[in-house]
């Protein structure tokens, strides 16, 4: 019951009123308070379940579980508000020094497809640069007080391995993401770089304006990061869902992009889900084809089976690799994405352990040492 009625409220800030009688019905046949703001909390949508409840079911929730719901929301919007404004000081600051930016979720996603930055959650700042402005972009946010834990050496023609690194401040309210790729190399999602600039839109964030990748390439990008992420939160299907509310796509025509770009299952899979959990507006011939390809399907009841099962915890290791390893169409590709998995270093990695940038390559025997033993403390904790 639970999940149900995240899923109708999820819903019913992306069609209005149209899951308002889902809602009562739902709500009467008895539902635990407790367990719906602690998985919407965590499955990221607590701002939609906010909306959908209050006022319209105020008097159902319990004095306590009301005022929480507002204290947190409220804390979000707070928040939110504040993450905009960074936002928008940073692409400012980093303009003025010659890089040019597209701010990636967050506040721009928020203000850009929800029409309202405090409608999402998000806890920090995803910025795309070019690599030609790597040590530009870093020098900007080293002056700015930033600092990352991976050691790098940048050199004049080449840029770090990976395809992003987190930068935070000592004492600091949240981290930047600098990217300057939206996915990593081995997995399959690519794009035409320099063109992201000319397709990308202006979103007004409150305080200013900011670059954000335009409708084609947010929809593949938002696909692509659910996708790679195994599909970890309801938040990204709430994400494709008013994508597809916001703009009018042409999904034959995306279809065939994501086709030439690699990634048509990656799409197949975020439609799908959007569809059959959020009932997003697709049309059903992209449905039924999604449906039919068999990785797809399987996929999806993946993560249906995970968010159906109320856990507050992120899916385990097996959702985590099998459902990105699905979406790859061919075996050499599925080797080589499965090795870098394993081996190449991420930011988990650096907190692991700190190694000086003349070591940096024993991270790489580090890792599958550091997931192991995360599979085995997770075995502990059951």
């Amino acid at each position: 019951m639970e999940a149900q009625l995240i899923l109708h409220c999820a819903a019913a800030l992306n069609r209005e009123d149209s899951r308002r009688s889902a809602i009562t019905a739902t709500i009467q046949r008895g539902v635990d308070w407790e367990v719906v703001t602690r998985v919407a909390a965590f499955q990221g949508v607590l701002p939609s379940v906010y909306r959908a409840l209050i006022p319209a079911f105020a008097s159902e929730l319990p004095v306590s579980v009301r005022e929480r719901l507002r204290q947190d929301v409220h804390g979000n919007a707070l928040r939110n508000r504040y993450l905009a404004a960074e936002m928008v000081r940073l692409s400012r600051l980093l303009e003025k020094h010659g890089v040019r930016m597209l701010a990636l979720k967050g506040p721009a996603l928020a203000a850009g497809v929800y029409g309202d930055v405090t409608l999402r959650q998000f806890s920090d700042l995803d910025l795309l640069v070019h690599e030609r402005d790597l040590g530009a972009a870093f020098a900007v946010l080293a002056g700015d007080g930033f600092r990352t834990k991976a050691p790098f050496k940048l050199s004049s023609n080449k840029p770090p391995s990976g395809w992003e690194m987190s930068f935070e401040r000592e004492q600091g309210l949240f981290e930047v993401d600098l990217h300057w790729r939206l996915c990593p190399a081995y997995f399959p999602f690519t794009w035409e770089r320099d063109q992201l600039w000319t397709r990308a839109v202006e979103v007004d964030l409150g305080p200013g304006r900011v670059s954000a990748l335009g409708p084609e390439d947010l929809m593949l990008f938002l696909c692509a990061h659910g996708a790679k992420h195994g599909w970890q939160a309801l938040s990204g299907l709430c994400d494709v869902t008013q994508a597809s509310r916001a703009y009018q796509y042409d999904w034959e025509g995306l279809a065939a992009r994501a086709d030439s770009l690699g990634s048509l299952r990656i799409v197949s899979l975020g439609v799908l889900l959007a569809h059959d959990l959020l009932g997003a507006m697709i049309p059903s011939r992209f449905i039924d084809a999604a449906r039919a390809e068999l990785s797809v399907e399987h996929a999806a009841r993946s993560f249906c089976r995970y968010f159906y099962q109320l856990g507050t915890t992120a899916p385990g290791l097996l959702q985590r690799w099998a459902i990105p390893l699905a979406m790859i169409p061919n075996r050499s590709s599925q080797v080589r994405y499965t090795l870098a998995r394993a081996f190449q270093p991420a930011f988990r990695d650096f907190d692991f352990v700190s190694l000086p940038l003349a070591l940096s390559r024993l991270y790489y025997p580090l890792r599958p040492l550091r997931l192991a033993l995360q599979k085995v403390s997770s075995f502990s904790r059951l």
